[in-house]
């Protein structure tokens, strides 16, 4: 299996780890299934096989969307600011995966990753989650660090400092 394999899907299980970090916690799996469908789409779709993108002229009207239906969520389905605000980031993070990704759109993935990880965390109280909680935050700490090691590798293979033009070197920055 090649770096960049790894890499997307890797990059896949830390956005279900974020999905359904918020499912466990609000025990819905409404948009988990939705999530769900649109990783596996992205990873042998867009990834693997290069078929389908979701076009850059297209994610605009999508992201406004999005904003309306997060008004239609307030007041109809979740009744909470934070987890309509949750719903939103999922929403925005599946337009994310469908298009084509550059380096700040993979960090974007992994930071709405985190915050969806996050709220899970605030909005439940129960013991279970805890293990759910400690599971989901090493898997993300070992993607890091194994882009980390990538990052590493690459730089020591090339006589110079390569430019940051590839999804493996996008954190190397920071």
């Amino acid at each position: 299996m090649s770096l960049i394999k790894v890499f997307n899907f890797t990059t896949c299980l830390m956005v279900m780890a974020g999905a359904l970090s918020l499912a466990v916690a609000e025990e819905s799996l409404t948009y988990t299934t939705i999530i769900l469908v649109g990783v596996i789409t992205s990873y042998f779709w867009v990834e693997e096989k290069k078929v389908f993108y979701l076009s850059e002229r297209l994610k605009t009207p999508l992201t406004i969307i999005y904003l309306l239906f997060a008004f239609l969520d307030m007041s109809l389905f979740s009744r909470s600011f934070v987890m309509t605000l949750a719903h939103l980031l999922l929403l925005i993070q599946l337009t994310k995966l469908l298009g084509k990704k550059s380096d700040g759109d993979y960090f974007q993935i992994y930071l709405i990753s985190l915050a969806l990880l996050i709220v899970a965390a605030v909005i439940t109280v129960e013991l279970y989650f805890f293990f759910f909680f400690i599971v989901c935050l090493n898997f993300k700490t070992a993607k890091f660090n194994s882009m980390d090691v990538s990052v590493s590798l690459v730089c020591k293979s090339s006589s110079k400092i390569p430019a940051i033009n590839s999804p493996l070197l996008c954190m190397s920055a920071f």
